[in-house]
Order: C-alpha cells, then sequence, then structure tokens
C-alpha cells in the first residue's frame, strides 16, 4: 500500500503499511499501540438499546431509527442520554419494506442524503480536549463524480475542519484531512487512500480515522487496508477543540459544503486510539453495540 502524504511530499511505499515523515521526523512502519484498553462486551449483536462498554465510546448511532428527526446515540453520558444525530434538510431513513428492496448498508436502515441541502449533526462536539480519538462510519456515495468532492464526516473548526473524512473528486479517491491548530494558517495533514478505490455499490465501505496522541501517529483506515502518519503534532497533541457538533455529511465550513449524495451508516465516535482488532469487527455488516 501507499500514502500520499501532501504535508511532506514524501511517499514511501511498503508491504503492509504507508508511512508520512513530517518535516523533522523518520517515517517507519511499527506497530501502533492504542493508547488504552480496548475490550468488547456482551451483548449480541443489533442489540441497540444502551449499553456500558468497556472503554472510552462517546458515541454510537446505528442509524435504525430517528424518532422526532433524531437518530438516537447508543452511549449515554452518566444518567442522561447521549446527544442525538438531528436530521437536518431532507435527510431521512431507509428501510427496505420487503425482501424485493435493496438492503440497507448494515442490519435494516442507513441514513440517505441528497447531495445538495441534507446533512446529519450533533448539537454540541462529541470530542475534544487532549485526548487521542478514533472516528467510523460506513459510507455508499451514489455517484463517484469526478468534478465534485463530498464529504462524509467531519469535525468543524473555527477556520478550516479539525478532521474531514472526504471523497475527494480530484483524483476520485478517499482522503482523510486533519489541521494542525485551528488558525487561518495551519497547517493539514493530508492521507490519502491509494489502493482502496471508493465504491457506489453494494454495502459501501468501511472508513476510520485513528489518532494517538501518546504516539503522535495518525491512521487512515479503508476496509481494513491503512495509512499511516507518524510525527503528528496536532495543537499540543490537543487535537479536537471543534467549534460545533460532529457533521456527517457534511462541511459546516462556508454555512456548509461538499454535502455527500448516498448512504450512511454506523456511526462511532470514541475517546481513544481503538485497535485494527476493534477496527474490524466494527466494519462487520452487522451492527454491535458492545464496541
Amino acid at each position: 500500500m501507499r500514502l500520499s502524504a501532501l504535508v511532506s511530499g514524501m511517499v514511501t511505499a511498503l508491504v503492509a503499511s504507508a508511512a508520512l515523515a513530517l518535516p523533522g521526523t523518520v517515517a517507519s512502519a511499527s506497530p501502533v499501540p492504542a493508547d488504552g484498553a480496548v475490550a468488547s462486551g456482551a451483548l449480541g449483536q443489533g442489540n441497540v438499546e444502551s449499553t456500558t462498554v468497556p472503554f472510552d465510546r462517546k458515541g454510537y448511532w446505528p442509524l435504525e431509527s430517528a424518532p422526532g428527526g433524531a437518530s438516537p446515540n447508543i452511549q449515554s453520558s452518566g444518567t442522561s442520554p447521549g446527544q442525538p444525530l438531528r436530521l437536518r434538510g431532507a435527510a431521512h431513513l431507509y428501510h427496505p419494506a420487503d425482501v424485493f428492496d435493496d438492503s440497507a448498508l448494515t442490519d435494516s436502515g442507513h441514513l440517505t442524503l441528497n447531495g445538495t441541502t441534507d446533512w446529519a449533526d450533533t448539537d454540541n462536539p462529541v470530542l475534544s480536549g487532549a485526548t487521542s480519538y478514533t472516528l467510523g462510519v460506513r459510507v455508499r456515495p451514489n455517484l463517484l463524480d469526478p468534478t465534485r468532492s463530498q464529504t462524509v464526516l467531519s469535525v468543524p473548526g473555527q477556520y478550516k475542519d479539525r478532521v474531514a473524512i472526504r471523497y475527494e473528486g480530484t483524483t476520485q479517491k478517499w482522503q482523510l484531512s486533519v489541521t494542525t491548530a485551528d488558525s487561518p494558517t495551519a497547517e493539514t495533514v493530508t492521507i490519502t487512500a491509494d489502493e482502496q478505490f471508493p465504491s457506489a455499490d453494494g454495502s459501501g465501505q468501511h472508513l476510520a480515522v485513528v489518532y494517538n496522541a501518546v504516539t503522535q501517529e495518525l491512521r487512515f483506515h479503508v476496509d481494513g487496508s491503512q495509512w499511516t502518519a507518524p510525527g503528528v503534532t496536532v495543537s499540543g497533541n490537543a487535537p479536537l477543540p471543534s467549534t460545533g457538533g460532529l457533521q456527517v455529511g457534511r462541511s459546516a465550513q462556508g454555512g456548509g459544503s461538499e454535502y455527500l449524495a448516498g448512504a450512511i451508516d454506523e456511526v462511532r465516535a470514541y475517546a481513544q486510539a481503538v485497535d485494527a482488532i476493534t477496527l474490524s469487527r466494527m466494519s462487520a455488516l452487522t451492527g454491535d453495540p458492545s464496541l
């Protein structure tokens, strides 16, 4: 696999993964430790009730229902429900009516977005502070348009998106962008998934970003393949002081841009760097609330 890195302009091809060397750092392909214990619970797959998990999950939205236009967050916040994803514009959940309809991306439902006015978001930031983090999502774009980029998940800052998982139209590839600080001149770390091309078919693809604040390593995963950027110091290891809620299906910049046309499912957020085994379990086509 290979990593395309726009920060350093250096591309290093490796057999198992690729590494981006930022200025003053040396590229490496050493194993990536999670900076916290990762385990799985005992609930059966498909259970969508609020549950306690043995690691620092901040949000899990299986997108199976949306009462009152808000899709529930399985992860509670103390004794209160977690922040829901609020469906905006004409965003709605798709459920096949019978066995002859197309299946949902996972389980029995997914979020459908029109690419112009639809998105979903939380009212407040989901991740913040000096912490590692993981964001995961399953997505299937309707059309891979070379003239139009589309954002799958983003964490807004005042000047730029702090984190954005997106389809880059000019390259027609999945891309991860992370800004190193919330300022107009902040450097952007960009990782392109060179050998896992976006798919508009079937159950789509599972995408995830993992940032380890201890090792300062940024990872981008597409269907189990990994691209790595080591030595990423993001605002003094405080990567996500967000100015707004988690954005699903768009960037919040400019009042809203890069709207996604397609289907989204299984949105997850953790305040820790999860390991490859857990990411593999997340990518299953049956939702697992024990993760």
